[in-house]
């Protein structure tokens, strides 16, 4: 989830009725995902969160989802609270706070723990990069402070992929990044993975098998927002990364996903007229 951008003040849930179709989707880590095609979609509306948020993170976590931090709309101020959605109960309850108010963190889910990794902590320009790394235990209800990245950043991407969190891209003020860097929980310690190709914040990512893509994201650059329509993927078994494809238009702040090998891409922010904003693509049936 872009990350973790989920700015919607309702939570929505897709009802699937699959007429005894079997409805099978992997949560964390978040990889290939099967679903068969149900014969009625419709979207409900559950109980509203009860904090008005835009650049926070989120995830799902033992049946649950977390919202971490953000932005207040209206007022505009970044806090650190931690808002948690029961989906069995259709209820909101009050989490424990994160250390530190941030805005645009990345959240990813593993081993059952919920990990948020770097962001911002006001809105005076320029933003103050942060390079933290925040796990809370639902078990204890307690988060504790992780060694941090190597870098600190926002607007970045955090996925999970066979035990490790992969940190990448981002930005600091006036600097988009190609980093990557990989945490290990076990040990609590940071590797240096091989930079992405393009610089870029703003990115969505997702794992498919044994790789990681990254696509979309943007460069502002002075006057011009700069949006990629760039698709690549970065391989931890070799460390090395592809160019895959382009898509049009090129988009940022975007949501992806994945169902039967296919990466989705919806939303985001393009061009004047480019109608960006509702696009739903796929690219093709990757390894």
């Amino acid at each position: 989830m872009h990350n973790s951008n989920l700015t919607t003040f309702t939570v929505l849930a897709l009802s699937l009725c699959a007429c005894s179709r079997t409805v099978s989707v992997q949560n964390e880590p978040h990889t290939n995902a099967s679903v068969a095609a149900p014969a009625q979609l419709g979207w409900t509306s559950h109980a509203e969160m009860p904090v008005d948020l835009q650049e926070m993170a989120g995830a799902a976590v033992n049946g649950k989802i977390y919202i971490v931090a953000g932005i207040t709309n209206g007022v505009n101020t970044t806090i650190a609270s931690t808002e948690v959605y029961d989906v069995a109960s259709d209820t909101w309850t009050n989490g424990p706070a994160l250390p530190e108010p941030r805005h645009h963190p990345w959240a990813a889910a593993l081993d059952g723990k919920l990990y948020v990794i770097g962001g911002y902590s006001s809105l005076e320009r320029p933003w103050p990069a942060h390079n933290t790394n925040f796990v809370l235990d639902p078990k204890t209800n307690v988060w504790t402070s992780k060694r941090p990245m190597p870098t600190s950043r926002g607007a970045l991407a955090v996925v999970a992929y066979k035990g490790k969190l992969y940190a990448i891209g981002g930005a600091i003020p006036r600097e988009q990044l190609t980093t990557v860097e990989i945490y290990d929980p076990k040990t609590d310690a940071w590797t240096t993975g091989a930079p992405m190709p393009t610089a870029r914040e703003h990115i969505s990512a997702e794992v498919i098998g044994d790789h990681i893509y990254v696509v979309a994201g943007r460069a502002p650059k002075p006057g011009d927002i700069n949006n990629f329509a760039t698709l690549e993927a970065y391989t931890p078994a070799t460390n090395t990364w592809r160019a895959v494809a382009t898509m049009s238009p090129a988009r940022t702040g975007a949501v992806a996903a994945v169902v039967n090998n296919k990466l989705y891409l919806i939303g985001g922010d393009g061009a004047p007229n480019s109608n960006a904003g509702k696009l739903t693509q796929s690219f093709g049936a990757i390894r």
